[in-house]
């Protein structure tokens, strides 16, 4: 390993390692069933157009050995009536 870690964003032609470390991480945690995702999947989540959602992949040279998902939540402009936020919860 090199001491010099690069962050890039994530790529459509990353999907296939995205899917490869959400198995190791649901091995990982005794849970491989629970994986219910794809490669396909991923390419709609993280690369149509429009997509919502977005990754980061990191890298040791050139090794991937990690990624993240990140989305942006829009709140809404207008303060939350008090009797709406006791209905919500």
């Amino acid at each position: 390993m090199t001491n010099t870690i690069d962050i890039r964003d994530a790529q459509a032609s990353d999907a296939k390692t995205i899917l490869h470390f959400i198995n190791e991480l649901a091995i990982y945690e005794k849970e491989p069933q629970a994986v219910k995702t794809n490669e396909q999947a991923i390419l709609d989540t993280l690369f149509s157009e429009g997509a919502t959602a977005h990754s980061i992949i990191c890298f040791d040279g050139d090794e991937p050995i990690g990624f993240a998902v990140y989305f942006y939540r829009n709140f809404p402009r207008k303060p939350i009536d008090r009797r709406e936020a006791v209905s919500m919860g």
